[in-house]
């Protein structure tokens, strides 16, 4: 009988995976980001450099989720595929993320106060004083 075969691990930053099956994640988001943003049919620097910001955040998802869940190659590729297609919409996803537990973690929305500054109203908010 032969030997059974392991899979490569690699490591990065501490964490082990499984070498296929990032490969297969990455390749899979960069190919569906690409083909969008050529797909898209729009050519300027703006969109471009938009672009090269989501891709990159869509590829680092990709990567974070395939370490996180050590899935099969077949499982990551379509992982791949979902963060590529989701896209833009990982920013929204993470912001109402965000906002969800703003309450809980204590964070206050808006520009950070200078010392002995007053804090600032809520936006529509009356003062004490402009009711009278």
């Amino acid at each position: 009988m032969g030997a059974a075969t392991q899979p490569v691990l690699w490591s990065a930053l501490g964490y082990r995976f499984e070498a296929a099956s990032m490969i297969a994640g990455l390749s899979a988001c960069l190919m569906v980001r690409i083909w969008m943003s050529l797909n898209a049919g729009r050519a300027t620097a703006w969109t471009w450099a938009v672009d090269l910001t989501v891709t990159g955040l869509s590829l680092l998802f990709t990567a974070g989720w395939i370490v996180l869940q050590r899935p099969a190659p077949f499982y990551a590729l379509l992982s791949g595929t979902g963060f590529g297609a989701l896209g833009a919409g990982i920013i929204v996803a993470a912001l109402a993320w965000v906002k969800r537990i703003e309450p809980l973690a204590g964070l206050v929305a808006g520009p950070v106060a200078e010392q002995g500054d007053a804090p600032a109203a809520a936006p529509g908010a009356e003062t004490h004083a402009a009711r009278r």
